[in-house]
């Protein structure tokens, strides 16, 4: 409604007068819409649409956005395995949780760097660490980047709501705990792995072919 309304001003005759102070009301109110929508996904209360997703078409669409959202010093490398066909879960939240992931990754990393993202169906292993029933069908998507790492003291606290170690305005401490709350509105988990040479964010998401569990 708010945004609406401001669209509307910004189509009237003295609009011009007053572009600047319009233009950033439409910030604030997207901004606003945003950090609503994380507050729904880490509370686990968003309307999720959950639908097949046909993750070779998912991924030839968002290979377009990782330029956006990264920088050219960094590599990302994609490598999804021909077996990982389909997921079932809302595809707009996942467009959220993986750009959230990416951006994580990018600002963990300081000069060059790699960030390597990975999609394949999830083994008996896999769902045992993530305490998964092997009764159902998931695929994995994994989040690798070269930066230093997650300082021990602080790995269990990053899926904390407004946790952050951004700067003030850099962060909103809202990332993670959102992709947690997807994963888990979604019947899947995630999981955070660092060390000194890096971070991996691994999500567990329901899929639709069971064939290829081992």
């Amino acid at each position: 409604v708010i945004r609406g309304n401001i669209e509307l001003a910004q189509m009237s005759s003295n609009a011009l007068d007053y572009s600047d102070r319009l233009q950033d009301a439409i910030k604030a109110a997207d901004r606003a819409d945003a950090l609503t929508s994380q507050l729904l996904a880490l509370s686990r209360k968003a309307r999720l649409e959950a639908t097949t997703v046909d993750l070779p078409l998912f991924w030839n669409g968002f290979r377009s956005i990782i330029p956006r959202i990264t920088s050219a010093s960094i590599r990302v490398d994609v490598d999804v395995h021909p077996d990982a066909a389909t997921l079932y879960c809302d595809a707009n939240q996942l467009e959220v949780a993986l750009i959230n992931l990416i951006v994580n990754a990018r600002d963990a990393i300081d000069g060059p760097g790699k960030i390597s993202i990975t999609c394949r169906p999830a083994t008996k292993t896999d769902l045992a660490m993530f305490g998964l029933s092997v009764d159902r069908p998931y695929c994995m998507i994994e989040i690798r980047d070269s930066g230093s790492g997650i300082p021990a003291g602080n790995l269990s606290k990053v899926v904390e709501p407004f946790f952050t170690t951004k700067a003030v305005g850099q962060g909103t401490g809202l990332g993670l705990p959102m992709v947690k709350g997807f994963c888990e509105q979604s019947n899947g988990s995630l999981v955070i792995e660092s060390d000194p040479t890096g971070t991996t964010v691994r999500l567990a998401l329901p899929a639709t072919d069971s064939r290829h569990i081992t």
